[in-house]
């Protein structure tokens, strides 16, 4: 095993094809006092599912870095392979989110989905939401079951909504400054 120490280095580690999953690689970056896997990405298929991911992830570990844990002192931790949607915005903006996902209309968007959406979206900027368009994709095709063409256009829309929100806001802040 190469030689990585905690600092903002990233190593890329090689997993090789196993009957289970594809070959993939293995991003790990080193952060102040720790090593943190970032990615597993396929080398010759679009990308993972969330078993191979898992699995990958738990033949490294078990592989590579349990066998020289004792030795190096090392402590390991595995977060769980969901995390809520609330990691990454307040419970107020993901109540809104869900309320918006279990009620909607997944094919059309009539009036009333449309102000459920935009409470979404305001409380979401009102927040300053940490959620990026591909959680957001992964959140509502994986854990809502929503098809993927409709979740990209709700992606589109939310990630040009935040950004909207955020010019508006640095325009009137520009504008009530005193001159």
């Amino acid at each position: 095993m190469p030689k990585l120490r905690a600092g903002h280095e990233v190593a890329v580690f090689r997993c090789e094809k196993e009957p289970e999953w594809p070959t993939a690689d293995l991003f790990i970056l080193g952060d102040g006092n720790s090593l943190k896997v970032t990615n597993i990405v396929p080398v010759s298929v679009p990308q993972l599912s969330r078993n191979q991911y898992n699995m990958i992830l738990d033949d490294f570990v078990s592989r590579n870095i349990q066998s020289h844990a004792k030795d190096l002192k090392l402590t390991v931790n595995l977060t769980a392979d969901r995390r809520p949607i609330t990691d990454w915005m307040s419970s107020e903006s993901a109540k809104l989110l869900a309320t918006y996902s279990r009620s909607a209309n997944r094919t059309i968007t009539p009036p009333s989905d449309e102000d459920l959406w935009r409470n979404f979206l305001i409380q979401a900027h009102l927040d300053r939401t940490n959620l990026d368009t591909e959680t957001l994709f992964r959140w509502l095709t994986e854990e809502e079951g929503w098809l993927e063409d409709r979740a990209r256009e709700l992606t589109i829309e939310f990630e040009f909504a935040l950004s909207l929100l955020n010019d508006y806001d640095q325009r009137r802040e520009n504008h009530d400054k005193p001159r």
